[in-house]
């Protein structure tokens, strides 16, 4: 059995980022090899091998999936990739948050510039860069999105400052430009990249650029845009809300609320977790993971909450610790599992008390075998006890990135399947780890409403290329 997976290459050039980092896995089957032939995509992205042949690229077309709804003009192309429109939000604030159908990746009409021009963008927790595909831009892959620049905007002014985002085999790199950038009715003045350069891997993914929510990152080009909007006053609460729609229920009620909380698509309280200084991603202590009420006994776990990665992504240590208490799971290679298609097993993670399940929907990934992949690999990224959660996690809860507290909010979903408790779980194995835990975290139950919006100006941060490994097994 080959197995070659592929983690791509520094550049001390581009500051690192937690989304879009390439990643190739070949597995063979048991029964047949063809799965390699139908490896899924996803923004992080993280392929998976499938037999499924009903799982399609994010352009595929399908009853369900509406083509962006973009007015052609001649100083620019169009993107034409097929998606799932969400519907529009009552709530204050509140912009809709598309897919492409398959729960790949999340992204929101934005329009820039003088004449309002709709750009499609990816919202990205994991990292703070924000940059668009520009007009000069001649790549494959520009080719297939819509484009920005000074024919589209009489407020567009270009700097001579060149700017890049790398992403191990490939990446995006261009000029500087300042515009106004307005989403859920906030207007942003920012400093933003624009393409003129793109790899192959954007032909992929439906979004024309990418907004930065991550948190502070020292050494960039200046304030992120959670920063230029705090700084501009634009917000009375600086919050950023996420509701993740799943393609398998409709998928089409997904939002993202800025200042507030749409208490329309959460449960219960919200239950918040102090994020960890000295780090700027949106790192917050995991008290432990459990499967059936039974506890994996992890300590000193930290979780990377990341809204443009669509897996969780796990030390291979944490990942065989939680897959052995799955039944009927096995492992493939190094890093991924084969569960039981039809799986009901209760995997739940556990925030500052406050216990919140994983929907089957999300965990059970394509056919593979006669099983199906999990689509919680084992793959670190980052430390031992570092996780990179995305949105096989993020779609059973509504979150809450806070920005005035450095912390991250959790609730039940409305109409998900996931459920909220303070729980003890029962100890399973025979060694029962006694040390501290990763950081104090604090828990409060809160509720919000949406605040007014101003406008703010933002300097968007340098980046670099992240880290990359090839492995031949």
């Amino acid at each position: 059995m080959r197995f070659l997976r592929c983690l791509l290459a520094t550049s001390s050039l581009y500051a690192s980022v937690t989304a879009f980092v390439p990643y190739h896995i070949e597995l063979g089957d048991p029964v047949t090899d063809a799965a390699s032939d139908k490896l899924l995509r996803r923004f992080f992205p993280y392929e998976l091998p499938s037999e499924d042949v009903k799982d399609e690229p994010e352009s595929a077309t399908g009853d369900d999936i509406l083509t962006l709804d973009i007015k052609r003009a001649a100083f620019r192309r169009d993107n034409n990739f097929k998606i799932m429109l969400s519907d529009d939000p009552t709530s204050p604030n509140t912009a809709a948050l598309n897919q492409g159908g398959n729960d790949y990746t999340y992204f929101a009409a934005v329009k820039v510039g003088s004449q309002g021009q709709k750009m499609w963008m990816m919202l990205d927790s994991g990292g703070v860069n924000t940059w668009l595909f520009g007009s000069d831009c001649t790549t494959n892959s520009c080719k297939l999105h819509n484009t920005f620049g000074e024919h589209a905007s009489t407020s567009l002014l270009l700097t001579n400052k060149e700017w890049g985002v790398g992403y191990g085999t490939g990446q995006v790199s261009g000029v500087l430009g300042n515009d106004t950038f307005s989403i859920a009715g906030m207007d942003v003045r920012m400093l933003f990249g624009l393409a003129s350069n793109a790899s192959d891997q954007f032909q992929n993914y439906p979004m024309d650029g990418i907004i930065g929510l991550g948190r502070a990152e020292e050494g960039s080009y200046g304030p992120s845009f959670m920063e230029a909007v705090i700084e501009q006053k634009s917000l009375k609460s600086n919050i950023v809300s996420f509701s993740l729609s799943r393609a398998a229920d409709g998928g089409k009620d997904g939002a993202v609320t800025f200042g507030g909380v749409d208490k329309t698509k959460f449960t219960g309280n919200i239950s918040y977790t102090d994020a960890l200084s000295g780090n700027n991603r949106w790192t917050i202590p995991l008290d432990d993971a459990s499967v059936d009420g039974n506890a994996c006994n992890f300590v000193n776990k930290t979780a990377i909450i990341d809204t443009g990665t669509s897996y969780a992504l796990i030390p291979p240590k944490d990942a065989a610790a939680l897959h052995k208490l799955i039944p009927g799971s096995s492992a493939s290679g190094d890093e991924n599992f084969v569960i039981p298609c039809n799986s009901t097993a209760k995997v739940e993670l556990t925030f500052s008390g406050k216990s919140y399940t994983i929907s089957p929907k999300d965990y059970v990934g394509s056919k593979y075998g006669s099983g199906c992949v999990s689509t919680i690999i084992g793959h670190q990224m980052f430390g031992d006890n570092e996780w990179l959660v995305g949105d096989v996690f993020l779609k059973n809860v509504y979150t809450v990135f806070d920005f005035d507290q450095d912390r991250v909010g959790f609730a039940v979903r409305g109409n998900s399947s996931a459920k909220a408790s303070t729980t003890t779980t029962t100890a399973t194995g025979t060694d029962k780890a006694d040390s501290a835990t990763a950081a104090a975290a604090s828990s409060s139950a809160t509720e919000a409403t949406s605040a007014g919006v101003k406008t703010g100006v933002h300097y968007l941060p340098a980046l670099m290329v992240v880290l990359c490994t090839l492995w031949l097994a």
